[in-house]
């Protein structure tokens, strides 16, 4: 009997860990990069999330003479019948019945001044604690300059 190797039946182990050992490296690599990609597009969205609110609070104050003393001012008519006359909201979408919320699920901080700049505009500060959810550090993102 004459028997005949075939030694072109199948891959040997080398070749599948190999292969594995590439992708491997390729998931690691797309992985790093991606997760950038999302950090950078959570912090355009709250940038975005951040001027809806500023436009609505331009708004109420157009039409109230005054910001907004809380961020429900927003969605809830006014109690006062002479306040509520001038109301034309409510001047932002509220999500399921709730206040948007950043990219990382935290409420936005709203700071009302009492006081206006030298130019007479009315003083406020929206603002989101940002990839870190800490508040008070270089991360964070709001509708004021920060000096660097």
């Amino acid at each position: 009997m004459n028997r005949r190797i075939n030694r072109n039946q199948g891959f040997t182990l080398v070749e599948v860990l190999l292969v594995l050992g590439i992708l491997v490296s390729l998931a690691a690599v797309s992985i790093t990069v991606f997760s950038g990609t999302e950090k950078k597009s959570k912090i355009k969205i709250a940038k975005l999330q951040i001027n809806e609110f500023v436009n609505a609070i331009d708004r109420y104050q157009r039409d109230m003479g005054k910001v907004p003393e809380e961020l429900t001012a927003l969605y809830e008519k006014p109690s006062d019948e002479e306040e509520a006359e001038d109301w034309a909201g409510p001047y932002i979408k509220l999500k399921d019945g709730k206040m948007p919320k950043d990219p990382w699920k935290l409420d936005f901080v709203y700071e009302a001044e009492a006081d206006s700049d030298e130019e007479g505009a009315p003083q406020y500060k929206i603002s989101s604690n940002g990839p870190n959810k800490t508040a008070g550090d270089e991360d964070d993102i709001s509708n004021v300059e920060t000096e660097n």
